[in-house]
């Protein structure tokens, strides 16, 4: 009989988050992230895959804490911890978030690809690790993966995302990791794993933003108590899967309009419809001032905005395209 077992610890993510996808450099994204936190953020996600941004994290998160790093980061999480606070920058006062890579989906390769992720961040344990795609690949090896070995279509046929999911429970047995989440899922899937799951995903993270609402997604979490948190919500300035046909929804007519209503600039009023739709989000920059506006969008978008914006899902814009990256046509479209 399964066991409904209830991690003992709760995380209120923050409305904002910093996301760590696409920087040019160690430097530039650790940079991005001291001041991040300098300014505020205490949710930062990142990715096995996303080449250096777990070093870069790291790295900041060692001269953010200073001194303190190899006594606060690299101690194990209590509950007593979870409870209590500090006055002074303290490792228990962040959410750290990465994500499993579909190569170490087996289950004799889910540890390693977290003891990877934790070498590089420098920490003891994670506050949250997703699967990142529920897309189950043959291990290489590698540390590190090229872009032909990330796209090529070879795929493990013999493994099952369940078995994964046990895996990452263990995880939080031992104390390496806090809570459990999936990325880039279907309401379907995650039906799936909360049929078997001892410990239920905490969070779902998804591309979301006007032009791919999800609402069926929103309400399904939402009936289960799980967080949703929303990647690329200005709709992915730097994909690199875009065209000279791929909407910009920065530059969207409504979009642009409402932010002059409100005087405004456009990613204010998308981030703020992400917050009033209950959703976390996490907007990636390196610019100091456009750090500080994402974290306080704080427009209050009216029915009339709303509905505007309600009108732009008909588009079904997908700027990480599985079917590009993969191969797959993950979601059925």
């Amino acid at each position: 009989m399964k066991n409904d077992k209830e991690f003992d610890v709760k995380i209120t993510l923050p409305a904002v988050g910093l996301g760590t996808w696409g920087g040019r450099s160690v430097d530039e994204v650790a940079d991005a992230v001291l001041c991040a936190l300098k300014l505020g953020y205490r949710h930062i996600d990142t990715a096995w895959i996303y080449t250096f941004a777990e070093e870069a994290t790291g790295q900041a998160l060692r001269k953010w804490l200073g001194a303190r790093t190899h006594e606060d980061a690299s101690a194990s999480f209590s509950k007593e911890q979870a409870d209590s606070s500090a006055e002074t920058p303290s490792r228990k006062d962040l959410i750290i978030a990465t994500k499993l890579w579909t190569t170490f989906m087996a289950p004799e390769h889910v540890l390693l690809g977290v003891e990877q992720s934790l070498a590089r961040l420098g920490l003891s344990y994670l506050d949250l690790l997703y699967v990142h795609w529920p897309i189950l690949k043959p291990f290489s090896g590698a540390e590190t993966h090229p872009v032909d070995e990330i796209i090529q279509p070879r795929f493990a046929t013999n493994i099952e995302l369940a078995d994964t999911w046990r895996l990452m429970e263990a995880l939080v047995d031992q104390g390496k990791v806090r809570l459990l989440g999936l990325c880039n899922v279907t309401v379907a899937m995650i039906g799936e794993i909360l049929a078997v799951a001892r410990i239920k995903p905490a969070v779902v993270q998804v591309e979301m933003h006007p032009y791919l609402p999800q609402d069926d997604l929103v309400e399904f979490c939402a009936r289960h108590g799980i967080a949703v948190v929303a990647y690329s919500p200005l709709g992915s300035p730097g994909s690199i899967f875009k065209d000279d046909t791929t909407p910009v929804l920065l530059r969207d007519p409504v979009v642009t309009a409402i932010a002059a209503k409100h005087a405004v600039e456009p990613a204010q009023i998308l981030l703020s419809w992400s917050i009033q739709r209950g959703i976390k989000v996490i907007p990636k920059s390196t610019n100091p001032a456009r750090l500080l506006t994402n974290l306080h969008p704080d427009v209050p978008l009216d029915a009339d905005d709303l509905a505007r914006l309600a009108t732009l899902g008909i588009k079904h814009v997908r700027y990480f395209d599985p079917n590009k990256l993969f191969g797959v046509n993950l979601f059925q479209e």
